[in-house]
């Protein structure tokens, strides 16, 4: 049998920020033809400063077939959604999809916009700001959260920066969770492609079928060759109601990271008195670990809840009377830290809702221009310098020694020891003394007979 062998052109750097930019076009309702298609590769080639290409329909031809690309009509989405289509969904088109999955196979996905270093005290100064630019998108990062409908299965975060390397990260060879760049933070087509076809990957190794209901955002296209996943679009503009992760999940999600941001304050002032609660700074690396200890928090019965608010239950709607959901879990616990007085000198005329919602309705998505485009193709090639220097020159420290750990594991042992009920985290702490005893042991070089002697 003769091989076919896939060229990926001559011109890789115009495939890229052609195939970004028709993504994005997707959900624009506007038709793209061949003509339109060249014109753009053109211009994305002057772009690049790639002074020999030439957008031919030879090109074009195998362009297309490298990608994958058919031109059609996009439909654009509906303005608003009639009474019709809810009904067709809440007591159609979802009971289908539950009864032909379990319920642990059932996922809702969403992104939200994270302000990871907000103080109290800014809340104001941040409120209605859109973030597509500016100072105060350096302040902010996209999260996609993801979970089943029983709640027992949460897949992995993905964070989404400004920076691709920031300095923060230098001596960092493993985060908890997924972390990609671009110039915006923003959730872009070939980032949510890349993440899914990942977790394509998981459920195919497990071999488990699941379905991903998300909402129509731009950048969540259709993905091709999918086998395990299906991906289903829930109806326009009805994320409010139909979206298991805005009936609570996600404010849930933010109260937790919004309680380890306050906690962190109170901590770093009792640690360093030299410090104000007005200059205690975080930065990325902080709120990549908070992100994912806010998310381990969030209860399997709170997903759950919010599950069943948004609709996934077999039956009517009549057949469902929700009790009264409690999805804030703890609640009650920001407001003590509010009112601890290491912080109230920035918790002045701050309400607690804004505090905790100052960035629900900012954009995690939004339309590229060239410019971003060109940035994403050139993205291996230009690193942005100018990030968080001064929080990070702050806050960044060396790696610590494994003396270090070891003294630090022995006082959490003997906390823990003093606790009721604790067998379950002494076993985790005894996991991780091995684990560092074994780099310890792995580093230490045999001494040799000869070194005891000195030369004559």
């Amino acid at each position: 049998m003769k091989r076919k062998k896939i060229r990926c052109g001559d011109y890789p750097e115009i495939d890229k920020a052609i195939v970004i930019w028709l993504k994005s076009m997707r959900h624009t309702g506007i038709s793209i033809n061949g003509n339109l298609f060249k014109k753009k590769a053109q211009q994305f080639a002057e772009n690049l400063n790639i002074s020999d290409f030439c957008a031919s329909d030879g090109w074009l031809d195998r362009c297309k077939k490298r990608n994958s690309i058919t031109f059609r009509d996009i439909v654009g989405e509906s303005a608003s959604v009639s009474p019709e289509m809810y009904s067709e969904w809440i007591n159609f088109k979802l009971p289908s999809i539950l009864q032909k999955y379990e319920s642990r196979d059932v996922f809702n996905l969403d992104e939200t916009s994270l302000f990871y270093k907000l103080m109290p005290n800014k809340t104001l100064s941040f409120k209605n700001e859109t973030c597509s630019g500016g100072k105060l998108s350096k302040e902010r990062v996209t999260v996609l959260l993801g979970a089943n409908s029983d709640g027992s299965d949460k897949l992995p975060i993905l964070v989404i920066g400004k920076y691709a390397k920031p300095r923060v990260f230098k001596n960092v060879k493993t985060l908890p969770l997924l972390y990609s760049a671009n110039k915006k933070a923003w959730m872009t087509s070939s980032e949510w492609e890349k993440y899914v076809n990942c977790l394509e990957k998981k459920f195919k190794k497990e071999s488990r079928h699941v379905v991903f209901i998300i909402d129509n955002a731009p950048p969540h296209l259709p993905i091709e060759k999918l086998q395990n996943i299906e991906i289903i679009y829930l109806p326009p503009n009805t994320t409010a109601i139909c979206q298991p992760l805005d009936q609570g999940i996600i404010r849930n999600f933010k109260l937790f990271y919004r309680q380890l941001v306050v906690t962190e304050i109170i901590n770093r002032l009792d640690q360093k008195s030299q410090l104000t609660a007005g200059n205690v700074n975080l930065n990325i690396l902080d709120a990549i670990h908070f992100v994912k200890k806010a998310w381990d928090r969030v209860k399997p019965e709170t997903i759950k809840n919010c599950f069943n608010k948004a609709g996934f239950y077999l039956g009517t709607v009549s057949d469902q009377c929700f009790p009264e959901l409690n999805v804030d879990g703890d609640d009650h616990i920001i407001h003590e830290l509010w009112s601890n007085p290491a912080i109230a000198i920035i918790t002045n005329n701050v309400d607690i809702d804004q505090f905790l919602n100052v960035d629900s309705l900012t954009s995690t998505c939004g339309q590229l221009s060239d410019n971003d485009i060109i940035d994403m193709v050139q993205s291996n090639a230009i690193i942005d310098t100018d990030s968080d220097s001064e929080v990070d020159i702050v806050n960044s420290e060396a790696i610590v020694s494994l003396t270090e750990v070891q003294n630090a594991l022995k006082i959490v042992r003997m906390f823990i020891s003093g606790q009721d009920n604790t067998e379950d985290e002494m076993q985790k702490i005894h996991s991780i003394e091995n684990y560092v005893d074994a780099i310890m042991y792995a580093n230490m070089k045999q001494t040799k007979l000869t070194s005891y002697f000195k030369k004559s």
